[in-house]
């Protein structure tokens, strides 16, 4: 059985924009050097039916992602761009405050291994060692929606969702 594609995942906000007449898929924003790891992360969302919005960091900077950051359903941090790891943790933290909504996936060349649980929380929903296959980056997804549903109940004093 194949997992559930990412509109699925994403359920609430799919709802949440056919109510008001739309029907627009994901939109995962991917921060981080385009050229590195956006084409594999381009064919990945084209076959999850998702739209891939890959923006240079360096054009657009830390500001304007934190600034647009409510237009997409989840972000990709490629936590290598800002070279240094502190960097890394205070801007994932800075959009972490800035929008609590948005999902967070960290991925990194650097990291011994994959963390699907929720650990990190208050930085990133999940982080990806990367390279990844599809089936990797899937799962992340899928562990970085499911952490974030504990992040938002944990920010409401409430049980997590089932």
């Amino acid at each position: 059985m194949s997992p559930p594609p990412l509109q699925d995942l994403l359920f609430e906000d799919l709802e949440q924009r056919q109510m008001v007449g739309e029907s627009m898929p994901p939109r995962v924003f991917f921060y981080g050097d385009v050229g590195r790891i956006g084409a594999d992360l381009w064919v990945w969302a084209a076959g999850q039916g998702a739209e891939l919005v890959l923006r240079d960091g360096k054009a657009v900077g830390p500001r304007w992602v934190v600034d647009n950051a409510w237009a997409f359903d989840c972000m990709i941090v490629d936590a290598e761009y800002l070279e240094d790891l502190e960097d890394t943790v205070d801007f994932c933290m800075a959009v972490r405050r800035a929008v609590p909504e948005l999902r967070i996936l960290l991925v990194s060349t650097e990291v011994r291994e994959s963390d699907l649980s929720s650990a990190r929380m208050l930085a990133c929903d999940a982080t990806l060692k990367w390279p990844a296959g599809s089936q990797a980056l899937a799962a992340a997804v899928r562990a970085t929606i499911e952490n974030h549903r504990w992040f938002l109940a944990a920010c409401h004093g409430v049980n997590a969702p089932a």
